[in-house]
């Protein structure tokens, strides 16, 4: 469940930024899952649930994230999560934390 932040003072927990992230996300995935790249990274820091043709169409970046939410220790971001909706089955979430996620902060 979704977490969003309640005050100013309350700066821990899940915030969804889909609109600010999501376009940014999906060009970074089509970067970080090629298959020169994606050995760099480890499973634990980079993780999605599924295969098949969604996650050929987020390895491609051609299609975009539904929903984008952002974990927050502080001030610091500490993770990342996605979803991606599948029309055949079960939809995709992509996990990003540690060196991926510093990765695509780098970028955004």
């Amino acid at each position: 469940m979704s977490e969003t932040f309640k005050s100013e003072e309350q700066q821990e927990g899940w915030k969804d930024e889909t609109s600010e992230r999501a376009r940014s996300l999906q060009l970074f995935l089509a970067k970080a899952l090629l298959p020169k790249n994606i050995s760099t990274y480890d499973s634990s820091t980079l993780h999605c649930s599924g295969n098949g043709s969604a996650f050929q169409e987020i390895q491609k970046g051609t299609t975009l994230p539904s929903s984008v939410r952002v974990q927050y220790w502080g001030e610091k971001p500490i993770s990342v999560h996605a979803y991606y909706p599948s029309e055949k089955g079960q939809g995709i979430d992509v996990y990003l934390s540690g060196s991926v996620l510093e990765d695509f902060l780098k970028e955004v």
